[in-house]
């Protein structure tokens, strides 16, 4: 559901998927739950189907969610380091949301999302979020 709305930052409310996809059984248990609804086969997404969050499931998710992890003055390599001696296998999904100053000093900030044993960019849901500023 968190992918579905676009977590953490909330910028949509879809998720298109269809029959023998992984996930979509999920999708119709919280939709027969209550915490999605199911739109129905869409012929724009080849008859897969497209699931919207309802408010219950915004309410689930919220109750759910990861509290940030603040490491601040880490370096990045250090953290990534960090990150993959704890999660050598890679199975936990992390958004990681970092503070930088440009050359005027300005705060800027950058997202990355990845699964720690690759470093590689994932857009499913997220197990933790880390926040560092550097």
């Amino acid at each position: 559901m968190r992918h579905a709305i676009g977590w953490p930052k909330n910028y949509r409310n879809h998720y298109v998927i269809g029959p023998g996809c992984d996930g979509f059984a999920d999708c119709l248990e919280l939709a027969a739950e209550g915490f999605m609804a199911d739109l129905g086969p869409q012929t724009l997404a080849g008859g897969m189907h497209c699931f919207q969050v309802t408010d219950a499931g915004r309410q689930e998710i919220a109750k759910n969610e990861p509290k940030p992890v603040k490491m601040n003055g880490m370096k990045i390599k250090d953290l990534i380091e960090e990150l993959k001696r704890l999660d050598p296998e890679g199975k936990v999904k992390l958004q990681v949301e970092i503070t930088k100053k440009d050359e005027e000093g300005d705060l800027i900030e950058v997202e990355e999302e990845f699964s720690i044993a690759g470093v590689e960019s994932r857009r499913a849901g997220h197990d933790a979020v880390i926040v560092a500023d550097t």
